[in-house]
């Protein structure tokens, strides 16, 4: 597969789960969303595995594969109806925090990195690191382990817009960078994310956090 049908692939694939997640905001078809949002990830997956070296490291994906499935029973037959919130703002940090994980790698492999995979882990790493801050303070809150009274600092959307005026900053200069600035870049661009994500979610109340979590994306 060249690389121009994958990056293709990959788009098309993003719109998709994105559009998923979109159909998850009403009753009558999060079923239908949950399942175009799992499909596409599904056909991500597979794709990235086809173009990818895996000499070496199937064992590996193999062992995370049934150790996360493993997990994901346990937690499914644990779980109590009541608990589903927040077990979905913990699996939505968890997505994040591989998505950021993911991105890093590639920045910090060494190897020669185009323009369109530097900016595509700039976004990642500033997406993932929002994610999981924020997704980790919903789900605080919903079990009661954060007040659930919304915590508001001196400053605070000042603070929140500097900390998103840093990361959209981060995300233009990465793929500029050298290789040997890529990294701390990258670093900054995570503490950015990070504190993003803290300030936006720490705002709201616990009673409102699930609407928070279920704001409809824009596409």
């Amino acid at each position: 597969m060249s690389d121009t049908l994958y990056y293709i692939f990959s788009v098309l694939l993003s719109l998709g789960v994105l559009y998923g997640i979109r159909l998850m905001s009403k009753v009558k078809t999060a079923a239908l969303g949950n399942r175009v949002s799992a499909l596409c990830m599904l056909a991500a997956a597979a794709i990235t595995l086809m173009r990818t070296d895996l000499s070496g490291s199937l064992p590996y994906i193999i062992t995370g594969l049934a150790g996360g499935s493993l997990v994901s029973l346990l937690m499914t037959a644990r779980a109590k109806m009541i608990q589903m919130p927040q077990i979905v703002g913990l699996l939505n940090g968890l997505g994040g925090l591989a998505s950021l994980l993911a991105a890093l790698l590639t920045v910090s492999s060494g190897a020669a990195r185009s323009a369109f995979e530097l900016t595509t882990s700039a976004l990642a790493l500033a997406v993932g690191a929002l994610t999981f801050s924020g997704s980790l303070v919903a789900a605080g809150k919903l079990h009661g382990q954060l007040p659930q009274k919304p915590l508001v600092y001196l400053g605070h959307s000042a603070l929140t817009v500097f900390a998103a005026l840093v990361m959209v900053a981060l995300i233009a200069l990465l793929p500029l960078s050298a290789h040997g600035n890529s990294l701390l870049l990258s670093l900054l661009l995570i503490l950015a994310g990070l504190i993003f994500g803290w300030l936006f979610a720490i705002r709201v109340g616990g009673a409102d956090m699930p609407i928070t979590c279920s704001i409809p994306l824009p596409v």
